[in-house]
């Protein structure tokens, strides 16, 4: 068979590669009434990355408070001038200032300890990772006893590295030799 009926299908995982991604759920109810579940999204390396938020929460099951990943409500609660949203008891959630009630938000850190350790994914965050690291995710609320649903985070290369499209490059042109070199002999 001729490596040219393969390259295309080759092309195409070469290229699909880099940009896989897994979805991983982010529950808004905790049995802590204080503390938000922290889901652990997977240890990433130095590279730029797309997170993707989607669903939605009930932040008070049999109230109707429902909100998507960037913290705007379908109905509306206490809204501050700032844009953040009151909570159930009208502080802020963890994330402070750096999130909405209400919002998908990610941290760095496993055990964030200060709203400054968060910052809002919402539907859609670039991040630039500088080293490997982890990349963590939960809700942004105040009460978590009395909620219902999850978000769904996606994390995935927003950029493949110039070193994935070397390598694809390279075994296209040692397929390419290859082939040639098959074609003098015969």
């Amino acid at each position: 068979m001729k490596i040219a009926t393969f390259l295309p299908y080759m092309l195409a995982i070469g290229l699909a590669l880099p940009l896989q991604a897994m979805a991983t759920a982010v529950p808004a109810y905790s049995s802590n009434p204080t503390k938000p579940v922290i889901i652990d999204l997977g240890e990433y390396q130095a590279g730029n990355y797309l997170l993707s938020g989607s669903g939605l929460i009930d932040l008070a099951v049999g109230m109707n408070v429902i909100f998507k990943p960037d913290g705007l409500p379908f109905s509306s609660p206490s809204k501050y001038p700032d844009g953040t949203y009151a909570g159930d008891y009208g502080v802020y959630g963890p994330a402070g200032l750096n999130g909405k009630i209400g919002s998908l938000i990610g941290s760095f850190s496993a055990n964030p300890l200060t709203s400054n350790d968060w910052f809002q994914i919402g539907y859609s965050k670039y991040l630039t990772l500088d080293s490997t690291q982890h990349i963590y995710a939960a809700v942004n609320e105040t009460f978590y006893t009395n909620n219902s649903g999850a978000f769904e985070v996606t994390v995935m290369a927003a950029v493949p590295e110039p070193q994935t499209y070397a390598m694809l490059l390279a075994g296209i042109g040692l397929l390419g030799w290859t082939a040639r070199r098959k074609r003098k002999q015969s």
